[in-house]
């Protein structure tokens, strides 16, 4: 069948593909462009131009050469316009890794072209923004805001007497990547999301510190104000300072990661969760009792866990937590493991014993799907199969 007799929905969902599930080539700064679709021909032209979604996620990537660049803000206007009457997704990136200073605010460029109250989805991480920013887009500028993404530090309205009281009804995911700052957690003190399905949380603790034992009260608190459904949680602490100078940072006694899932609603289905030396007590409190007693995260069916520091006994409560949660479950409100994900920031020091017994379970349990990560690249044990997925990553950009 020739390619203009499909049906339209068809070529669409055609070009939403080969826009944005793969890197063209091109100006990075592009990133997916689907002005590419009209250069082809009239045909394709006409069909890119029908379809407003096509240009409804817009994608600004800067370019730091010196000063920053700017992508031609008439192309994002113009796309902006093409998406009409359809919501926008909105994503501003450095194509830098991060840096100690960040830029404490959009370009004032780009602000003017954002068409706020159509927005479904915001990710900035081209700055680390001030809470007023995020308590504006969500109190004024989008009111049916569905996605956040972005680093959050301290200005004066986060101290502002009485504090606000931030009610979204609409937004279902808000990621809080890396910080250093407790600002991500007085977001939390602030707000009440009902609706909110995904929360990713992630701190590295270092200049500014954090005391664990607020985790609990705040989440705790979150939760039972916002009473929402959460079916997606990361939560991850790092060691990283993003400082000029290496730290030294006292060890925890209690895990920051179990403190917070001991908050969490029962209704988690994708849990992630990653930290240094304190893994071990986390994993132990997430293996599946033998009777009916309690379980944390006791719906929990996609599991990734990202070990900083690799240890014997983290390959041991490992191998425990797999076994309790892939067997038959004590009752029905307990759901089986069917996904399992493994992060190794230090992949050398796996054990041979460890990769074969995480075979063994992985041929074992019909229906489960595991895969061990190795981040750096580095000397790995040998015989890893086809029954476990094994992948070699660089460097990630933060470390444990």
């Amino acid at each position: 069948m020739p390619f203009h007799d499909l049906p339209l929905e068809i070529i669409h969902r055609i070009f939403l593909e080969c826009l944005y599930n793969r890197r063209l080539p091109g100006d990075s700064r592009d990133m997916a462009n689907p002005d590419l679709l009209t250069t082809v021909c009239k045909s394709w032209k006409d069909l890119a131009l029908a379809f407003p979604k096509l240009w409804s996620f817009v994608d600004i990537t800067i370019i730091q050469t010196g000063e920053d660049t700017l992508p031609p803000l008439a192309i994002v206007k113009r796309w902006v316009e093409r998406s009409i009457p359809h919501r926008i997704s909105l994503s501003v990136v450095s194509a830098h890794s991060r840096v100690s200073k960040q830029p404490r605010r959009l370009p004032p460029s780009i602000e003017e072209q954002i068409p706020w109250r159509r927005l479904s989805a915001l990710t900035i991480d081209q700055a680390d923004l001030p809470f007023s920013f995020f308590s504006n887009v969500l109190q004024t500028h989008c009111p049916e805001l569905e996605s956040f993404t972005g680093r959050i530090f301290d200005d004066d309205c986060l101290h502002r007497v009485p504090p606000l009281n931030i009610h979204h009804s609409h937004l279902r995911e808000l990621h809080l990547p890396w910080t250093n700052t407790p600002a991500p957690l007085s977001v939390l003190q602030r707000t009440t999301l009902p609706n909110l399905e995904v929360l990713s949380y992630a701190h590295t603790r270092g200049l500014v510190g954090l005391q664990v034992e607020d985790l609990e009260g705040v989440f705790t608190a979150f939760f039972r104000r916002s009473s929402c459904n959460l079916k997606k949680l990361s939560i991850t602490f790092s060691q990283t300072t993003f400082s000029d100078r290496p730290v030294a940072l006292p060890k925890l006694s209690v895990s920051p990661v179990l403190e917070i899932l001991r908050t969490v609603p029962s209704s988690v289905e994708d849990l992630h969760i990653g930290s240094g030396e304190e893994i071990d007590t986390t994993l132990e409190a997430l293996i599946m009792p033998p009777s009916e007693g309690k379980a944390l995260c006791p719906r929990t069916r996609k599991l990734t866990v990202t070990v900083g520091y690799y240890l014997p006994s983290t390959g041991e409560l490992l191998l425990r937590l797999l076994a309790s949660r892939s067997g038959p479950a004590p009752n029905l409100t307990v759901a089986t493991l069917q996904d399992f994900q493994m992060d190794v920031m230090n992949p050398w020091a796996l054990d041979t014993a460890f990769v074969d017994q995480l075979q063994g379970v992985a041929q074992g349990l019909a229906g489960t799907r595991l895969r061990l990560n190795a981040w750096e690249g580095r000397t790995t044990p040998a015989g890893i199969d086809t029954a476990i997925s094994m992948n070699t990553f660089p460097n990630p950009p933060w470390s444990y």
